[in-house]
Protein backbone atom coordinates (compact mmCIF):
# COMPACT_ATOMS: atom_id res chain seq x y z
CA UNK A 1 0.00 0.00 0.00
CA UNK A 2 0.85 3.36 -0.71
CA UNK A 3 2.60 5.28 2.72
CA UNK A 4 -0.34 7.91 2.79
CA UNK A 5 -2.84 4.89 3.07
CA UNK A 6 -1.04 3.64 5.70
CA UNK A 7 -0.71 7.02 7.35
CA UNK A 8 -4.30 8.20 6.87
CA UNK A 9 -5.83 4.98 8.09
CA UNK A 10 -7.19 1.82 5.52
CA UNK A 11 -10.71 3.16 6.04
CA UNK A 12 -10.67 6.93 5.82
CA UNK A 13 -8.39 7.04 2.97
CA UNK A 14 -11.07 3.99 0.99
CA UNK A 15 -13.55 6.08 1.86
CA UNK A 16 -11.97 9.52 0.65
CA UNK A 17 -10.99 7.94 -2.49
CA UNK A 18 -14.60 6.70 -2.77
CA UNK A 19 -16.08 10.41 -2.21
CA UNK A 20 -13.74 11.12 -4.88
CA UNK A 21 -14.49 9.10 -7.36
CA UNK A 22 -17.52 9.83 -7.07
CA UNK A 23 -17.06 13.74 -7.32
CA UNK A 24 -14.94 12.68 -10.27
CA UNK A 25 -17.81 10.66 -12.22
CA UNK A 26 -20.61 13.18 -11.49
CA UNK A 27 -17.97 15.69 -13.00
CA UNK A 28 -17.77 13.63 -16.06
CA UNK A 29 -21.05 13.11 -16.67
CA UNK A 30 -22.06 16.73 -15.95
CA UNK A 31 -19.22 17.41 -19.10
CA UNK A 32 -20.31 14.80 -21.45
CA UNK A 33 -24.06 16.61 -21.23
CA UNK A 34 -22.70 20.29 -21.67
CA UNK A 35 -20.65 18.77 -24.46
CA UNK A 36 -23.48 17.65 -26.22
CA UNK A 37 -25.29 20.92 -26.19
CA UNK A 38 -22.47 22.64 -27.87
CA UNK A 39 -23.00 22.37 -31.81
CA UNK A 40 -19.29 21.31 -32.92
CA UNK A 41 -18.45 18.20 -33.84
CA UNK A 42 -15.02 18.08 -31.27
CA UNK A 43 -16.07 20.56 -28.78
CA UNK A 44 -12.99 21.29 -26.13
CA UNK A 45 -13.15 22.26 -22.76
CA UNK A 46 -12.49 25.97 -24.06
CA UNK A 47 -15.38 25.86 -26.14
CA UNK A 48 -17.98 24.01 -23.67
CA UNK A 49 -16.71 27.42 -21.32
CA UNK A 50 -17.18 29.82 -23.95
CA UNK A 51 -21.28 28.31 -24.40
CA UNK A 52 -21.72 28.33 -20.66
CA UNK A 53 -20.15 32.10 -19.79
CA UNK A 54 -19.56 33.99 -22.91
CA UNK A 55 -15.89 35.03 -24.25
CA UNK A 56 -14.64 35.64 -20.69
CA UNK A 57 -15.39 31.66 -19.90
CA UNK A 58 -13.30 30.78 -23.37
CA UNK A 59 -10.58 32.65 -21.66
CA UNK A 60 -10.73 31.48 -18.38
CA UNK A 61 -10.63 28.19 -19.13
CA UNK A 62 -7.77 28.45 -21.74
CA UNK A 63 -5.68 30.39 -18.85
CA UNK A 64 -6.18 27.49 -16.20
CA UNK A 65 -5.42 24.85 -19.07
CA UNK A 66 -1.99 26.52 -19.61
CA UNK A 67 -1.69 27.03 -15.48
CA UNK A 68 -2.34 23.37 -15.29
CA UNK A 69 0.13 22.07 -17.52
CA UNK A 70 2.91 24.67 -16.24
CA UNK A 71 2.85 23.01 -13.04
CA UNK A 72 2.25 19.69 -14.28
CA UNK A 73 5.74 20.28 -16.29
CA UNK A 74 7.11 21.90 -13.19
CA UNK A 75 6.15 18.75 -10.73
CA UNK A 76 6.99 15.91 -12.81
CA UNK A 77 10.82 17.80 -12.86
CA UNK A 78 10.97 17.55 -9.53
CA UNK A 79 10.00 14.29 -9.74
CA UNK A 80 12.46 13.23 -11.56
CA UNK A 81 15.16 15.33 -10.38
CA UNK A 82 14.13 13.46 -6.54
CA UNK A 83 14.60 9.97 -8.35
CA UNK A 84 18.01 10.77 -9.81
CA UNK A 85 19.22 11.73 -6.91
CA UNK A 86 17.72 8.65 -4.95
CA UNK A 87 19.52 6.47 -7.33
CA UNK A 88 22.67 8.43 -7.17
CA UNK A 89 22.18 8.02 -3.08
CA UNK A 90 22.20 4.07 -3.47
CA UNK A 91 24.32 3.42 -6.51
CA UNK A 92 27.59 5.31 -5.39
CA UNK A 93 29.04 6.64 -2.63
CA UNK A 94 29.00 10.30 -3.80
CA UNK A 95 27.11 13.15 -2.07
CA UNK A 96 24.70 13.25 -4.77
CA UNK A 97 23.83 17.15 -3.74
CA UNK A 98 27.23 17.76 -5.38
CA UNK A 99 25.37 17.32 -8.52
CA UNK A 100 21.93 18.88 -8.21
CA UNK A 101 21.57 22.61 -7.02
CA UNK A 102 19.53 22.61 -3.64
CA UNK A 103 19.31 20.50 -0.83
CA UNK A 104 17.58 17.64 0.26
Amino acid sequence: MPIYVCNGGYVFSFGAMLIIFFFTLYSLLKLIEARAKVNKPCASYSDIAEEAFGETGRLVADILLVLLQYVYVISLNFFVVDTIRSVIDEVSDTNPNSFFVGKK
